[in-house]
C-alpha cells in the first residue's frame, strides 16, 4: 500500500471524498474507526482542515464515515515462513540407515553359536540378542529424545546435548554388553551382543547430531561384507574384522561430533562463568526435566517388541524352524524415512489449515482431511516396498500395513507432544500380540492384524482430537 491519500470532495461543499484508490483499501481493511482516524492523521489531516472542506466536526467523525461507507475486504495475511520444512533427501538417507544394520545379522549368523535352541525357540544365542536390541532401542530411544530437549534449548544446547550423550550412550552400552558377555555359554552372541549395543548407542549420537553421512561410511564395511558374502566365501576371521571395523568406526565417528560440539561452545565463551553466574544461566534455560523421556524409552521398548514379533512371530507360534518374516521387517525399517519425511508434511498442511480456516468445523475437517490422506500415502509406501522385496499379497501383509498405522500414528502423537497414550496404547498391543502367539490361537499374521486394528482405532481417534486443538500446532 503506498501512494498519497485523495482527500479531495466529489462534489459541491463538504462532501465526502470519494472512496478509491488507497482510501478505499485503507477504509475496507480498517477493523475499527480508529484506524482509519489515524492514517488520515498521519496524512496531515488536522480537525480545522476537516471542519472547512467536509463540514465534519472532527477526524474521527470523517473517519466513521468513511468507514462505514467502505464494503469490508479484509486482505490476506502475507505467507508466513513454513518451519516444518525438511529435506527429502535426508529423510531418504536416514531411512537407508535405519535397514543398513540388519546387514550385520547376515555376517553375524554364521558366528552365533550351533545348538539347541534358545527360549521361545529362538535360535541359539538369540535370547541374548533379543534382550539386547529391546534394551537398546529403549534406552536410545529416551536419550534421543532427552537430547532433542536440550537441543531446543537454543544458546548452548548443541552442547548441553552432546554432555547429555556422552554420558548416556556410554550408560546404555555398558548395561548391555557386561551381562550379555557375561552370561554362560554364550560367548560369541554376547560379543555380538556387547557390539550391537555400542552401534546402537553411536547411531543414536550420530542421528541426533546430524552425522547421518558419517554413520553411513561407517556401515561401509559391513556393506562391502554383505556384498562379498553373496558372491564368494569369506573366512570368519574376516567377518569379524568387518563387523568390528563398522562398530569401530561408528564410535569414533560419534566421540568427534561430541568432542566438537563441546570444544565449539568452549571456544563461543572463553570467560568461565562464576557461580552466581552459573545459577543464574541455570534459572533462565533450566534443563527440561528427565522423566519427560521416560514415555517415550517405553515407545521404543514396545516398538521394538512389536518388530522384534513381526519377525520371529513364526518361531513364537509354530517353534524352532519356522522361517523368518525377512522382507516385512526390512520393508518396515526402510519405510522410517519416509514416515518421517511424511510426519513433517502433515505438520506443514495442518498449520496451513489453520492459518486459512475460518470456522472450527472447517479447520477440523480440514485437518483430518490432511491426517487420513497422509496416513494413507505412508501405508502405499509401506506396501510398495514389502512388494518389491517379495513380500506375498496376503493376511501377513495386510499385519504389515496394519502395524505400520499403529507406529506412524503413535510417532505422529509424540511429535505432537503427546507420549503417554501411543507409549501405553504400543505396550499393551505388544503384550497383547505375544499373549495370543504364545496360547497358540491365532496365527502370526492373524495376531498382529487383530491387535493393530485394535490399536490403530485408538490412535487414529486419538490424533484426529490432539490435530484438532488449535494449540497443538504452536
Amino acid at each position: 500500500m503506498s501512494g498519497p491519500l485523495r482527500l479531495i470532495p466529489t462534489e459541491g461543499a463538504h462532501a465526502l471524498p470519494s472512496l478509491d484508490g488507497r482510501l478505499l483499501e485503507v477504509c475496507s481493511a480498517a477493523v475499527h474507526p480508529d484506524e482509519v482516524a489515524a492514517v488520515l492523521e498521519s496524512e496531515g489531516l488536522t480537525d480545522e482542515q476537516v471542519r472547512e472542506r467536509y463540514g465534519r466536526r472532527s477526524v474521527f467523525e470523517l473517519a466513521a464515515e468513511l468507514y462505514e461507507r467502505a464494503p469490508r475486504a479484509y486482505p490476506e495475511p502475507e505467507a508466513a515462513p513454513d518451519p516444518w520444512q525438511t529435506d527429502p533427501w535426508r529423510c531418504v538417507l536416514r531411512g537407508v540407515l535405519f535397514a543398513l544394520p540388519g546387514l550385520g545379522y547376515v555376517l553375524g549368523a554364521r558366528l552365533l553359536p550351533a545348538g539347541a535352541p534358545d527360549i521361545l525357540g529362538l535360535p541359539a544365542g538369540g535370547a541374548v540378542l533379543a534382550v539386547s536390541v529391546l534394551f537398546g532401542w529403549a534406552w536410545n530411544q529416551a536419550l534421543a529424545h532427552r537430547a532433542y530437549l536440550l537441543l531446543a534449548i537454543g544458546d548452548g544446547g548443541r552442547a548441553a546435548a552432546a554432555r547429555c550423550m556422552l554420558v548416556g550412550a556410554p550408560l546404555g552400552t555398558l548395561a548391555v554388553a557386561v551381562p550379555a558377555v557375561v552370561v554362560p555359554d554364550t560367548a560369541a552372541a554376547g560379543v555380538f551382543a556387547a557390539g550391537q549395543s555400542c552401534y546402537l548407542g553411536a547411531a543414536t549420537v550420530l542421528l541426533v547430531m546430524g552425522g547421518e553421512k558419517l554413520l553411513l561410511a561407517a556401515l561401509a564395511p559391513t556393506v562391502l561384507g554383505a556384498g562379498v558374502l553373496t558372491v564368494a566365501d569369506v573366512s570368519d576371521g574376516l567377518l569379524t574384522a568387518l563387523l568390528g571395523g563398522t562398530v569401530a568406526l561408528a564410535v569414533l565417528a560419534a566421540a568427534g561430533v561430541v568432542t566438537r560440539a563441546l570444544v565449539e561452545d568452549w571456544a563461543a565463551r572463553p570467560g568461565r562463568l562464576t557461580a552466581l553466574e552459573r545459577a543464574v544461566q541455570e534459572q533462565l534455560t533450566p534443563p527440561p526435566p528427565a522423566v519427560r523421556s521416560i514415555p517415550y524409552g517405553l515407545f521404543g521398548l514396545a516398538a521394538g517388541l512389536l518388530t522384534l514379533t513381526t519377525a520371529v512371530g513364526g518361531i513364537l507360534r509354530y517353534g524352532a524352524g519356522a522361517p523368518l518374516a525377512g522382507p516385512a521387517t526390512l520393508a518396515l525399517t526402510l519405510s522410517m524415512g519416509g514416515a518421517e519425511w511424511l510426519l513433517y508434511r502433515i505438520r506443514s498442511r495442518t498449520l496451513a489449515v489453520l492459518r486459512h480456516g475460518h470456522t472450527l468445523a472447517v479447520f477440523r475437517a480440514g485437518v483430518a482431511a490432511v491426517l487420513l490422506s497422509t496416513l494413507a500415502g505412508y501405508l502405499g509406501l509401506l506396501t510398495l516396498l514389502a512388494l518389491l522385496l517379495r513380500q506375498p499379497a496376503d493376511l501377513a501383509l495386510l499385519s504389515l500395513a496394519a502395524l505400520g498405522a499403529v507406529l506412524w500414528l503413535a510417532l505422529l502423537l509424540q511429535a505432537l507432544g503427546t507420549a503417554w497414550p501411543p507409549a501405553l496404547v504400543c505396550g499393551a498391543a505388544a503384550i497383547v500380540q505375544l499373549a495370543l502367539l504364545g496360547s497358540q490361537s491365532a496365527s502370526p499374521a492373524g495376531a498382529q492384524l487383530t491387535v493393530a486394528l485394535c490399536a490403530t482405532a485408538v490412535l487414529l481417534v486419538l490424533a484426529l482430537t490432539v490435530l484438532a486443538r488449535a494449540t497443538s500446532h504452536r
